[in-house]
């Protein structure tokens, strides 16, 4: 289950990366950085997630 989380979360930051890059390319400026806010808090949530002891994934 950990790992299935993992690979999850790890394809959804980078995918909301490429489509905010192409986004910013086409000049839509303000999705472009909301989407790259939400891949970065996307990023952060996986990191802190994945280096507590506490949650345990059966």
């Amino acid at each position: 289950m950990k790992t299935l989380f993992t690979i999850t979360s790890l394809v959804s930051a980078i995918i909301t990366g490429l489509v905010s890059f192409r986004l910013f390319e086409r000049a839509h400026y303000n999705v472009s950085a909301l989407l790259t806010i939400s891949s970065f808090l996307t990023a952060a949530l996986l990191v802190s997630v994945l280096s507590s002891k506490k949650i345990k994934f059966q």
